[in-house]
């Protein structure tokens, strides 16, 4: 049998310099059955792209070297983030951060160790009830109040009138109180046609909040709840659902503790006045600071 043996270590090329295969290869393949009829040239690859994506630039032939990036957003390089901010991070469905920006921390839910934002109350925004010899100012901080002992028992107040349907006002005051009789200050609402009142009172002496009806500015009606609170707090709050009162109390403005409810049907009527007050007698006198007022 005739024939033509090749050197063992001899290497043959299979691809031409332009792309083509070599004659050497096509014999290979040809033996083999094997179609090459099809097969892909760099001249074909000229025509083959790499295309970027959302989010990504660069991209073309894939006869030559391809990059693909990430393409540059609108986000301010940098560092979010401190003692006093948060990073609020935006991003879209490719996981790409859009946008950034620092938020103001100003407390949250459950287990904060921060306040709830103060927005301090100005006087000119309150009418006086059954003011007596009591004085207020605005402060710059908020609105100091003055109720000296008035000889009897008298509810003093500053009031805002407030629209039907359900509401949700909070208050933070900072106060004290001198005499017997359990003088005390707090948050009121009030039915303005029957005078009747909802009061939550706090007694630092015997450090008790109250939760109390009265007939009016002047005259007790009943307790609805009473608690011992420790340690002091100074955040009141008052809602309406419905025609359901209830209030609440806070030492920090966050997280809250219900202590009644009352439908507005059981004694006062419709409230249609929220405001702050001090209960005073013939030995005591009642001055605090209203620090924050919100939704009235």
């Amino acid at each position: 049998m005739a024939g033509k043996f090749q050197p063992l270590n001899q290497d043959f090329a299979i691809v031409k310099a332009n792309g083509l295969p070599t004659e050497y290869f096509i014999r290979w393949a040809q033996q083999r059955q094997i179609d090459i009829t099809t097969a892909v040239t760099f001249g074909d690859l000229a025509n083959i792209n790499v295309i970027a994506g959302v989010g990504l630039t660069g991209g073309g032939p894939i006869d030559a070297d391809v990059t693909v990036d990430l393409e540059d957003t609108t986000v301010v390089v940098g560092t979010y983030g401190d003692a006093t901010h948060s990073a609020q991070i935006t991003i879209d469905q490719q996981g790409r951060i859009t946008n950034a920006v620092d938020v103001a921390i100003s407390g949250g839910g459950g287990g904060s160790t921060g306040e709830a934002t103060l927005v301090a109350p100005t006087l000119a925004a309150y009418t006086w009830l059954n003011q007596g010899t009591a004085s207020a100012v605005d402060n710059g901080n908020g609105i100091s109040l003055l109720a000296p002992s008035a000889g009897s028992t008298q509810v003093r107040a500053l009031y805002k009138a407030i629209a039907a349907g359900d509401f949700d006002v909070k208050i933070r005051i900072k106060g004290t109180t001198n005499g017997l009789g359990t003088p005390a200050f707090g948050m009121l609402c009030q039915n303005a046609a029957s005078g009747k009142l909802l009061l939550m009172a706090y007694e630092p002496s015997a450090n008790n909040l109250y939760f109390q009806r009265w007939n009016s500015v002047t005259s007790f009606n009943s307790q609805i709840s009473v608690r011992g609170v420790f340690p002091e707090f100074n955040w009141f709050r008052v809602t309406r659902v419905g025609t359901t009162i209830t209030y609440y109390l806070s030492s920090d403005g966050l997280d809250w503790r219900s202590i009644g409810t009352e439908a507005e049907g059981t004694f006062s009527g419709t409230i249609d006045r929220i405001g702050f007050s001090g209960n005073i007698n013939n030995t005591s006198e009642v001055q605090f600071t209203c620090q924050s007022v919100t939704g009235l």
